[in-house]
């Protein structure tokens, strides 16, 4: 299943593969699209019109790691202005 270099995956657990690995298709149709904010960008998740999750923050800057607006998890709702 490794799509990467044709390799296979070593999977030792002591849950049933199946129990592991049951929502995985679920995990993997997820569509992210990417935000630029100055010199961050955030990769979200949206559930609906208007509203998404924040999947991942990049920035060069340590400080945006701590706001909490940009958590991984937070909700955020889109305002469209023209």
């Amino acid at each position: 299943m490794n799509q990467g270099l044709g390799l296979p995956i070593v999977f030792d657990s002591l849950l049933p593969a199946e129990y592991v690995w049951k929502d995985f298709d679920a995990m993997s149709n997820k569509v992210y699209q990417e935000i630029q904010e100055g010199e961050r960008t955030l990769i979200i998740e949206e559930f609906s019109p208007g509203e998404a999750q924040v999947v991942r923050l990049i920035s060069p800057r340590a400080e945006d790691y701590l706001l909490p607006n940009f958590t991984p998890g937070t909700r955020i709702t889109a305002r469209y202005t023209f």
